[in-house]
C-alpha cells in the first residue's frame, strides 16, 4: 500500500508547504484510492512536520513549493516528494500520480 499526503489550503493544494490548513491523506492499493481522509493537525514547528509525516507512514508527498531542507529530511526517511504539482485540486493530482501523468516542477523547491 502507498500512502500519499497533500497539504491543503482553502480546498486546493497549498501554494507553500508551510502554509497548509490541513492534510489530505490517500491510501492507494492496486492503483485505486481505498481511503481518503483529512488530518487537521497543525504543527507550528516545521522542523517537526517531517517526523509527524513519517509517523503517519507517508510514502509520497505532493506539494507546490517547499524548502529544500524539509525535502532532504523527508528523503532521509525514504519519502518521495513531488514538487511543483501542476494541479490545483488534490484529488486530481493524486489521480494523475496514480496514472503516471503528474506534471511537476522541481525548480519550485527553495
Amino acid at each position: 500500500m502507498i500512502k500519499i499526503a497533500v497539504p491543503v489550503s482553502i480546498g486546493e493544494i497549498s501554494e507553500q508547504f508551510e502554509n497548509y490548513q490541513y492534510f489530505l491523506f490517500y491510501e492507494i492499493s492496486n492503483s485505486t484510492v481505498i481511503r481518503r481522509y483529512i488530518e487537521d493537525t497543525q504543527i507550528p514547528d516545521m522542523s517537526l512536520i517531517s517526523e509527524w509525516l513519517r509517523k503517519e507512514n507517508v510514502n509520497i508527498l505532493l506539494v507546490k513549493r517547499i524548502q529544500k531542507e524539509i525535502v532532504r529530511k523527508l528523503n532521509q526517511w525514504k519519502m518521495h516528494v513531488y514538487v511543483g504539482c501542476s494541479k490545483r485540486m488534490p484529488d486530481e493530482a493524486v489521480q494523475d500520480f496514480i496514472k503516471g501523468e503528474l506534471i511537476t516542477n522541481p525548480s519550485l523547491c527553495y
